[in-house]
């Protein structure tokens, strides 16, 4: 379940994002190039349910700086696994 849910979000993330080599995309274009994936790349129970809340993991993602992202992702590491630094290798992100 882990694994159908990342393969999903982290195509998203990489859709909406800016990248070396592309623009970030819209919420539509990300949404569309992903429905017709629907039953080949990802779950389409899970993708059901992830249409969604995109449009309010996008509003979040297009409101953050980079800065507030880390800060987060810091806090969630300390919550859920209980550790104070990142990982090795985690800070070539910040």
């Amino acid at each position: 379940m882990a694994a159908r849910i990342f393969a999903l979000v982290d195509v998203f993330d990489a859709l909406t994002s800016v990248r070396p080599y592309k623009p970030a995309l819209s919420l539509e274009e990300t949404l569309s190039i992903m429905e017709r994936e629907d039953d080949q790349h990802f779950d389409p129970k899970i993708h059901a349910v992830f249409r969604q809340v995109a449009p309010v993991l996008y509003a979040q993602g297009q409101s953050r700086d980079h800065a507030q992202w880390s800060q987060e992702l810091k806090a969630m590491l300390e919550r859920y696994f209980k550790m104070k630094t990142a990982p090795k290798g985690a800070a070539e992100f910040e």
